[in-house]
C-alpha cells in the first residue's frame, strides 16, 4: 500500500497505519493527501512509512535495543510525504527528536479520530459570502471553512459561495449597492435555497466578509433557515474558528435620555470613533441609542457565546425602539464585527419591526456615511 516499507513493517501495520492516518501525510501543519494527485486528480500511492526510532541501530534515532523491538510496532512508524520523510530522515536528523515525533502523530491521528466520530447528523453547508471592501476582494480557502466547523460539524463536500468578486464597482460607488443586492438575491436562490431539506441537510455555516449593510441584508435571508452557525475571521490568531475569552468583554445598550426625536441606532463594538461622529452629526435632531461594548476593538468578538449574547441585545434594542417611536423607519449606523451585521439581519424581524436604514462609511469619499440599503 505504502510507496515504500520502512525496514521490516509488516503489510498488516502499514494498512493500519494508513487508516490512523487517513491517508495524510502524519508531519505536523502538512496534512498532505497521499492516494490523489494535487494537480490531476489521479489516484497515485505517495505515502512513505517512516520509523520514528530506525528499524536498525545506525538509522536515524537508532538504539540497539529499540530499534529491533518496535520494527513493526505501530506507535513507532508515521505515514508521511516524500518531502517529510527526506527532512526527518535525511536533511535534518537532529532536529526531528523521538519525542517530536511521537507528538505529531498523536496530534494527527487523535484529530482524525475525533473528525471521523462526528455524527453524521452534524453535516452543514459551508456557505461563503465576499465581496469587493475598497480595492480589496474578499476569497477564503475550503481548509480555513472545514477547521473552523470542526468538531461540532463538518462541511459538506460542495462549498456554496454567492460571491460576487471582481465585479468593478466599489462600496464608495452608488451602483455597486444595487448591484450587490441584486446579484446576492439571485445567487442565494440558484445556489442556497435549493440545497436546505435536501439529503438531510438542514444547517448553513456562514463564512462572510463584505460591508456591512449587505452584511445585515445577508442576515435577514437567512433568518427563516432552521439552523444557522454564523463565523467571525479573527486577526490573532489568524482564523475563522471560535477562540475561547481570556477576559470579558460585556456588551451594553446605551438609551436616550429623550425619546421624542428621530431614532438613531448606532453598533460602536469595534470602534468607538463611530459613536463621536454620528452624534456630531445629529446635534440635537436625533434620539440616539447605542449598542457598545466594555472594550470596542476589530477583534472583540471571540466566542460563539459573545454573539449569543450580541443577538439578545440587538433584538432587545429593536423591541424597545419599536414600543417608544411612531417613526417607521430607524437609521442605522454599524462598527462592529461581521459576523454581528449578519446576525442583526436574522433577528430583525419584517412584520414587527420597524425598517432599517443602513449606513456605511467609506474612507475613499470625503463625505459623512452614506445611505446604502433600507431593510423592510
Amino acid at each position: 500500500m505504502a510507496k515504500k516499507r520502512a525496514g521490516n513493517a509488516s503489510p498488516h501495520t502499514i494498512t493500519k497505519l494508513w487508516a490512523k492516518a487517513a491517508g495524510r501525510c502524519e508531519y505536523d501543519g502538512c496534512n498532505k493527501l497521499l492516494y490523489k494527485d494535487d494537480l490531476t486528480s489521479q489516484e497515485i500511492n505517495g505515502g512513505f512509512v517512516a520509523h520514528i526510532i530506525a528499524a536498525s541501530p545506525d538509522g536515524p534515532r537508532g538504539d540497539e535495543a529499540l530499534s529491533a523491538q518496535l520494527v513493526d510496532d505501530i506507535g513507532n512508524v508515521m505515514l508521511m510525504c516524500h518531502e517529510h520523510h527526506r527532512l526527518i530522515d535525511h536533511e535534518q536528523v537532529a532536529e526531528h527528536t523521538v519525542d517530536r515525533l511521537r507528538a505529531m502523530k498523536k496530534k494527527h491521528e487523535d484529530r482524525v479520530r475525533e473528525v471521523t466520530e462526528i455524527d453524521a447528523a452534524k453535516i452543514s453547508v459551508p456557505v461563503v459570502y465576499g465581496t469587493n471592501i475598497g480595492e480589496e476582494a474578499v476569497s477564503i480557502p475550503r481548509r480555513e471553512l472545514a477547521q473552523a466547523m470542526l468538531p461540532d460539524n463538518y462541511p459538506t463536500e460542495n462549498v456554496v459561495t454567492i460571491s460576487f468578486l471582481n465585479s468593478g464597482l466599489h462600496d464608495s460607488q452608488e451602483l455597486f449597492w444595487q448591484a450587490e443586492v441584486a446579484q446576492l438575491e439571485q445567487k442565494y436562490n440558484e445556489s442556497l435555497k435549493p440545497l436546505i431539506g435536501k439529503e438531510d441537510i438542514d444547517c448553513v455555516s456562514v463564512f462572510a466578509l463584505a460591508p456591512q449593510p449587505l452584511l445585515v441584508k445577508l442576515g435577514t435571508m437567512l433568518s427563516d433557515l432552521h439552523k444557522v452557525k454564523v463565523y467571525q475571521k479573527h486577526r490573532e490568531p489568524d482564523t475563522w474558528k471560535w477562540q475561547a475569552m481570556t477576559e470579558p468583554n460585556p456588551m451594553k445598550i446605551i438609551r436616550p435620555d429623550d425619546t421624542s426625536k428621530t431614532p438613531v441606532l448606532i453598533f460602536s463594538l469595534s470602534a468607538n470613533a463611530i459613536s463621536a461622529r454620528v452624534r456630531k452629526r445629529f446635534g440635537d435632531e436625533a434620539s440616539i441609542w447605542e449598542v457598545t461594548a466594555e472594550k470596542p476593538d476589530n477583534d472583540m468578538l471571540r466566542s460563539a457565546d459573545q454573539l449569543a449574547e450580541f443577538r439578545t441585545l440587538a433584538r432587545e434594542v429593536l423591541a424597545e425602539i419599536n414600543v417608544t417611536f411612531q417613526a417607521d423607519s430607524i437609521k442605522v449606523f454599524m462598527a462592529m464585527p461581521a459576523a454581528c451585521a449578519v446576525e442583526l439581519g436574522r433577528v430583525w424581524m419584517p412584520k414587527a419591526d420597524k425598517k432599517l436604514v443602513l449606513f456605511d462609511k467609506n474612507n475613499a469619499v470625503d463625505v459623512d456615511d452614506i445611505e446604502t440599503i433600507t431593510i423592510k
